[in-house]
């Protein structure tokens, strides 16, 4: 599987994105606006750059083109966030997974909840998604799905809906299942919120709409 990592601008964790890295070794690096920083502390060569770096400034550039890495700048004043930019770039290179670190912690609530919906964009070409960061791995369920204790992120699974309605939806295997509920946004309130597994594979089943998954440690 082709994979890429996007090192946003947001607040970042340099001894975990350094290990996420290696473990990942993804095919494409991609740094948007101040995410290059971090490559430049970790000496680390991102294999794209994007963003309009009203943010980092436009001072390390130089020496980033010198090595022949693909820079797009852009005008602060524009439509899309650095990021979505980046996820752009990701899918036109083709990849099949992106993951995305330094988009997760922050001040910027805004900012968090733009890349939450950004996430959508890949999902809906058929292209995996994550938001990742110490604590927690958030993705978009467009389709039902098993999660084994092993492989997850961390102790508490959230769900949240993220269209009106998410008709049908099933949990076995978690200690509070469900057997067809209608979670609503106007309605179910927390109700998915801190779920947990008893069993070692978890079933996410759903009929229609979209589902927020959210996995976190304390």
């Amino acid at each position: 599987m082709k994979s890429c990592v996007i090192i946003s601008g947001g607040r970042l964790d340099y001894q975990f994105a350094s290990e996420f890295i290696e473990k990942e070794q993804p095919e494409f690096l991609i740094t948007a606006d101040k995410g290059l920083a971090f490559c430049e502390k970790s000496g680390i060569v991102p294999t794209q750059i994007v963003g309009d770096f009203d943010t980092l400034g436009e001072a390390l550039l130089p020496k980033y083109e010198a090595m022949g890495v693909p820079i797009r700048k852009f005008n602060p004043v524009k439509d899309y966030t650095d990021t979505e930019i980046a996820v752009r770039l990701g899918m036109e290179l083709g990849t099949e997974k992106i993951t995305i670190l330094g988009a997760s912690e922050g001040n910027r609530l805004d900012h968090l909840f733009g890349n939450v919906l950004t996430m959508m964009i890949p999902q809906q070409a058929g292209v995996d998604c994550f938001l990742v960061d110490v604590h927690n791995r958030v993705r978009i369920l467009m389709e039902p799905l098993e999660i084994r204790k092993k492989e997850q992120y961390g102790k508490y699974i959230s769900l949240v809906p993220l269209t009106t309605d998410v008709h049908g939806v099933t949990l076995t295997g978690f200690k509070y299942p469900l057997w067809d509920y209608r979670f609503n946004v106007q309605t179910s309130g927390s109700l998915g919120i801190s779920n947990e597994l008893t069993e070692e594979i978890g079933k996410i089943d759903f009929r229609s709409g979209i589902l927020l998954m959210l996995e976190c440690t304390d």
